[in-house]
């Protein structure tokens, strides 16, 4: 299957691969395939959070004197912390 954006990247051994997109549109192409075939794990919650981020940014909730910066600030600050215990 072929998505048409971002690199495929392996590390100097060969046993690891990343997948790197470094644009929107490529991100959009990527969440609107997880969105037609979503996870079953908890996975999936973390491709809503990206969906909402997008939106935001979409919006420029993050430009420094826009009224709702907050709301991407606990967003970001919520994907940081998503896997601590």
């Amino acid at each position: 299957m072929k998505l048409g954006c971002g690199n495929i990247y392996y590390d100097k051994s060969g046993s690891l691969s990343n997948y790197v997109i470094n644009d929107l549109i490529g991100i959009k192409i990527i969440l609107a395939y997880l969105y037609k075939y979503p996870f079953h794990t908890i996975k999936y919650l973390d491709c809503m959070y990206y969906q909402i981020l997008i939106l935001y940014i979409e919006l420029k909730y993050h430009y420094k004197n826009n009224p709702n910066k907050s709301k991407i600030n606990k967003l970001i600050k919520l994907f940081k912390n998503r896997y601590k215990i």
